[in-house]
């Protein structure tokens, strides 16, 4: 089974330009996608996926083109601008699996980095016993927890 992560950036793509069928249809092709960015996607996958819309095989192979023309209009202009190329055996290469791929990466890290300042910063700003403990009263002007406290002095 595999995954793909649709960025947030396709609703300004030039993609969008074509419609939504394009669209769907390129939701597809990615949820096809291996970890290497090769699709193993069709247009005969897509008639099959889409026929119950009525989708005709000239749809998908017109759907297709796209994928595999330039698009002087697109942001990648890698291969001028095409979203697929041959793989040579029969599969596909999503052109810019890479780009998202790190940045997708890129983002993770910083979540995590973030998780870690904020529980850093949260263990920094908590009320300590002399011993370390979170401290749970304050007895005599000290912050003590609840062993502490219980000592008699």
């Amino acid at each position: 089974m595999s995954y793909a992560k649709l960025d947030s950036e396709i609703i300004g793509s030039s993609l969008c330009a074509y419609g939504p069928d394009v669209v769907g249809c390129w939701s597809i092709v990615l949820s096809q996608e291996d970890q290497f960015g090769i699709t193993s996607a069709s247009p005969r996958l897509l008639q099959m996926v889409f026929a119950a819309s009525g989708m005709t095989r000239e749809d998908a192979e017109r759907i297709w083109a796209i994928f595999t023309s330039p698009d002087p209009e697109s942001k990648s202009k890698t291969f001028e601008g095409r979203r697929l190329i041959p793989s040579g055996d029969g599969r596909w290469v999503i052109v810019t699996h890479d780009d998202y791929a790190k940045k997708h990466r890129a983002e993770a890290r910083q979540s995590v980095v973030r998780q870690a300042v904020a529980k850093f910063r949260a263990r920094e700003h908590r009320d300590l016993c002399q011993c370390g403990s979170e401290a749970t009263s304050a007895i005599g002007g000290k912050l003590l927890c609840d062993e502490c406290a219980s000592r008699p002095e």
